[in-house]
């Protein structure tokens, strides 16, 4: 009985969209409090806003002139003003004496300087400034807050040093660890999971981790000295502007040290003996636990695998699944010169080679190559002395070096290996290079090839290149004031400020473009309609399924396809269909409630729960409210009245859809038989669903 009258509750709750409470409104009320549970003393019983996930209860009330907020029957407040953060329902921002703002998407502040934020563990505050962060990786809460001018962290075990700025905040290993950079004065500082770290340059913050946690390395900045960080310790001084690598089962952390004039390599704590003017190169054995790399003295080349002196005098690498490609440094004098190149085999032996000799002296900028993510391509930087740095891909240079100084650590490959993209700098501009596709360069055997340059930016947040799953290169980058959503060769319209990313599963980019105030949707390169937040579905097309405003209005957006407008909609319960692009979801004109995703929408309740199709996207079923009385709706068919219906289950062949009532005391299961046999309409749709080529 109790979890039928925790089912009712949830049900009614489904209903509710969030409603900033404020006492400059009029009075608005959505539902009765005795559809909740008691209230406290002196609360007004009109709900304006409620939520739960499941086990427990939040909701906004009125009290008197002000509003409070009710966490399980605990009051917190009274306040001025009062917002459920769209993020989280569970949580709100609130304000004794001023108003709450909203800025840059996630930022709040309050009129008075004093904005707290609350949730059912309680009250946090005051902040000046408040800013609230969402991550895919966990469901932890975690934001930044201003006191007296200085930023904390807060996570949910620990809350950070005083900063200045607090920056660049991601999940690494899988979301079980949290970077960040944090400034002091002039001095930049690594956060790991809110823990101070050593000082770091913030131009070359790179951080190596393994997914289970156990190895996280960086590079600090100590004394004027790049130092190799392991686990929060320092290591030796890092040779020339090499970085730390990781070892392939992520146990192990390698990197080119300097002591007194002379390199030698480090694995994790341990200093190899090997001694000499220069390492040339650094990989990883075949059996992926040992450092190999090359030391260069007296124009001499040595190669080692961990401590061992082998009998080569070439660098060999390996990359790919099984160790298909061996990659193998050569050198030798041309013209009172050295000229390297690398030369890629099938085998250890390296006897079927795909890269010749160049004619000109090359050097091999930090001897480092990147090879395609299919294994079969390969590429990296070499100059030609007196002509400036090139790319060479699969042995072929570019035709003109890029206008500009290459960052040669930006170097990344296409996900489907066509080609490679790096970052080029220019006067304190960047821009994006991306090479010529393989197809090109099939075409054109022996030729140099050339590059495709992207526009020229003031910024690129965080210098990342990333890419669709259609393989087209996506950044944000900022010209001027304003910020544009990169997607391939075409960029959006100029924003005050852009959104995440977010990648489509079928390919395109995804955010926000916030413009006056105003948030719109962006898709790909054009804009889209106004949203209060972005948070889309995606349809089997790709397409993104998001909600739009328009004149205090809501509506449903498949695409660039605007639905009906409704007073509301349930934003956090819409239902895909399995088969096609449509979606079914509870939508509000006036008090009443209907479905949107039948035929046809033939009943107004007073309540609804969340829709849901069958297997076979044939059907659609949710239970509803009127009167005190509740009904399963199938198919836009009511079947009824009982005293209670749980959710719908539909078998897993269409055929039958089962759900729990209640009639006084008496529960009761139900099984409606959906029909005999497979419809030949269901046949096909599953067709379609399971044969690509259909």
């Amino acid at each position: 009985m109790n979890a039928l009258r925790h089912l009712a509750l949830g049900v009614v709750i489904l209903s509710c969209s969030t409603i900033v409470a404020s006492s400059g409104h009029a009075d608005d009320p959505r539902f009765h409090a005795r559809d909740l549970s008691p209230l406290p003393s002196g609360v007004d019983p009109r709900i304006w806003s409620a939520r739960t996930d499941g086990q427990r209860v939040a909701y906004i009330a009125r009290e008197n002139s002000a509003y409070v907020a009710i966490f399980d029957n605990e009051r917190m407040g009274p306040y001025r003003q009062l917002q459920a953060l769209p993020h989280d329902d569970l949580y709100f921002v609130a304000s004794q004496y001023g108003r709450i703002s909203r800025r840059n998407h996630n930022q709040y502040s309050a009129t008075d300087g004093q904005v707290f934020l609350g949730s059912r563990h309680g009250v946090k505050g005051p902040y000046r400034k408040l800013v609230w962060m969402t991550f895919p990786e966990t469901d932890d809460v975690i934001f930044k807050a201003q006191i007296r001018g200085k930023w904390f962290l807060h996570l949910p075990h620990r809350v950070s040093d005083p900063f200045d700025a607090i920056e660049g905040l991601h999940f690494v290993s899988d979301g079980r660890v949290l970077i960040a950079r944090a400034r002091i004065g002039e001095r930049w500082f690594k956060l790991v999971d809110g823990k101070t770290g050593h000082p770091i340059d913030p131009k070359q913050d790179a951080t190596l981790a393994s997914s289970t946690g156990e190895v996280l390395a960086y590079v600090a900045v100590v004394k004027g000295k790049r130092r190799a960080v392991l686990n929060g310790e320092l290591g030796h001084v890092l040779a020339r502007d090499t970085v730390p690598l990781m070892s392939p089962d992520q146990k192990h952390i390698a990197y080119i040290a300097t002591h007194s004039g002379e390199e030698f390599v480090v694995l994790d704590k341990q200093a190899f003996d090997a001694r000499a003017n220069a390492v040339v190169h650094l990989g990883w054995s075949r059996e992926r636990r040992s450092p190999i790399y090359v030391m260069q003295a007296d124009k001499q080349y040595r190669l080692y695998v961990g401590n061992t002196l082998e009998t080569h005098n070439d660098a060999e690498i390996e990359f790919g699944e099984g160790g298909k490609l061996i990659a193998t440094l050569s050198s030798k004098q041309v013209r009172n010169d050295i000229s390297e190149w690398w030369q890629i085999g099938a085998n250890v032996d390296a006897r079927e080679l795909h890269e010749e000799e160049p004619a000109l002296p090359v050097r091999i900028s930090d001897h480092r190559i990147l090879f395609s993510p299919n294994g079969k391509r390969w590429a990296y930087f070499a100059e030609r002395l007196g002509d400036g740095v090139y790319l060479v891909v699969d042995g072929k240079p570019e035709k003109l070096a890029p206008d500009g100084e290459i960052d040669r650590g930006s170097l990344v490959w296409s996900p489907d290996s066509a080609y490679a993209a790096y970052l080029v700098r220019k006067n304190d501009k960047t821009r994006v290079v991306q090479s010529a596709p393989a197809s090109w360069l099939a075409s054109r055997p022996g030729d140099w090839f050339g590059a495709r340059d992207g526009e020229w930016f003031d910024e690129l947040e965080d210098d990342r290149i990333q890419f669709a799953r259609d393989d087209r290169l996506v950044y944000k980058a900022r010209k001027g004031r304003k910020w544009y959503l990169v997607v391939g060769s075409r960029k959006s319209q100029g924003f005050d400020g852009v959104g995440p990313i977010i990648l489509g599963p079928q390919g395109g980019a995804f955010s926000t473009g916030l413009k006056k105030g105003t948030e719109y949707a962006l898709i790909n390169h054009k804009t889209g309609s106004v949203v209060e937040e972005f948070d889309p579905l995606f349809g089997r097309s790709g397409d993104p399924i998001y909600l739009a405003q328009d004149d205090d209005k809501t509506f449903c957006v498949v695409g660039f396809f605007r639905q009906k407008r409704f007073d509301d909609i349930a934003r956090t319960r819409m239902t895909l269909h399995p088969v096609d692009d449509a979606v079914a979801y509870a939508a509000r004109e006036g008090e009443m409630w209907l479905v949107m995703g039948a035929s046809k929408s033939n009943y107004r309740w007073d309540h609804v729960s969340t829709p849901l199709y069958s297997p076979d996207g044939q059907h659609l079923a949710y239970t509803a409210e009127v009167e005190d009385k509740w009904y399963l709706v199938l198919d836009e068919k009511p079947i009824g009245p009982f005293d209670l219906v749980d959710v719908p289950v539909f078998s897993d062949d269409s055929r039958h859809v089962a759900y729990l009532t209640r009639k006084g005391r008496a529960l009761s299961w139900r099984v409606e038989k959906l029909y005999k046999e497979p419809a030949p309409k269901q046949v096909a749709r599953k067709a379609a669903a399971t044969q690509p080529d259909a």
